[in-house]
């Protein structure tokens, strides 16, 4: 099943009756569905983050003269570097 399906079910609407224990429920289904879209957000930024490093590797590789196409790109990889921190926190 998908984060997204999944997602959906967690946030369906359904009638507690005011019993606490539903209530309970519906409330913790509300919070991991929360939860889920969260990470999948933090993964994006870390999929975009990723695709930046291998492009201008790529760039520098392609386009740069011979001691040049050896550097990392510093900027891209410092981003990568500090969502990857945060992550791991």
């Amino acid at each position: 099943m998908s984060d997204v399906m999944l997602c959906g079910i967690l946030r369906m609407p359904f009638n507690d009756d005011g019993d606490m224990h539903l209530m309970q429920l519906k409330q913790a289904c509300r919070e991991a569905a929360t939860q889920l879209e969260s990470r999948a957000d933090a993964l994006a930024a870390l999929q975009t983050a990723a695709l930046k490093v291998v492009n201008e590797t790529d760039r520098i590789h392609d386009n740069e003269p011979w001691p040049t196409k050896y550097r990392a790109p510093y900027g891209a990889i410092v981003e990568l570097r500090a969502l990857l921190t945060k992550q791991t926190r």
